[in-house]
């Protein structure tokens, strides 16, 4: 039983990989959001991480907030995909909490360090202020109660 799950799931892997290839050919000659999107997708599914953060970094054309809100909900290992569409189109405070909530610290000094730009690294700090600030109300508040 054991084998043939195996086998199955190698050829389910095979599948989604030329899936892959294939939108990667369309990806290079569209300019069609949802197709870039199904791109980003379907690398990410197959754990092709590194060409999910070239894609996400390099490509004008995919819907920036259908794809910051796939990559939350997918939480790859990886958060430098997250980190090009944040920084790239203004997301910063959703990052920010993403990052922190998922105990990704590494990320958001890589983040701060490398990646942001002035006016970005002040809406990171801001966000990261204002959101660590209200946490701590929120727990000490449901402490007193």
């Amino acid at each position: 039983m054991l084998v043939f799950f195996l086998t199955w799931h190698t050829l389910i892997l095979n599948f989604l990989t030329w899936h892959a290839l294939i939108l990667n050919f369309f990806t290079s000659n569209s300019e069609d959001p949802d197709i870039h999107f199904k791109y980003i997708e379907a690398a990410a599914r197959t754990g092709q991480i590194k060409e999910v953060e070239r894609v996400t970094r390099e490509s004008n054309f995919y819907d920036a907030e259908k794809t910051k809100n796939f990559l939350m909900e997918a939480k790859l290992p990886d958060a430098r995909p997250l980190i090009n569409v944040c920084d790239r189109f203004g997301f910063v405070p959703d990052l920010t909490h993403y990052l922190y909530t998922n105990n990704m610290l590494r990320y958001i000094e890589g983040y701060v360090q490398k990646v942001c730009t002035s006016l970005n690294s002040l809406l990171f700090w801001a966000s990261f202020f204002i959101w660590h600030v209200e946490h701590a109300f929120d727990c000490f508040f449901l402490s007193c109660m």
